[in-house]
């Protein structure tokens, strides 16, 4: 089979053109699979951020309303109900500065 020097030099150069392309076409699909996996990546690091802030937040405000019960239960036993004649200071105990 004889084979011209310009049929060979098209064939060659068609040869390099489809190689080329399977290239690029491979490079695109590769990088939108790794673009995908990022996003997925992200989405799912997102979720977990929120999660966690929720459950700051969530941890947070049993933590403002335990102390507050605390607080109202120690104002409550530290302050008797009536005053007594015999403790006229009581209102500039330590302990009443910390109940408010």
């Amino acid at each position: 089979m004889n084979v011209s020097f310009s049929t060979a030099q098209k064939l060659g150069f068609g040869a390099l053109v489809g190689i080329m392309l399977l290239g690029a076409v491979f490079t695109v699909v590769g990088i939108g699979r790794v673009t995908t996996t990022m996003q997925h990546k992200v989405d799912t690091q997102e979720v977990k951020e929120r999660h966690f802030t929720q459950m700051a937040l969530r941890f947070a405000i049993v933590g403002s309303d335990f102390h507050r019960t605390a607080n109202k239960t120690s104002c409550a036993n530290s302050f008797p109900s009536s005053p007594s004649s015999s403790t006229p200071f009581a209102a500039s105990s330590p302990s009443s500065t910390r109940c408010r």
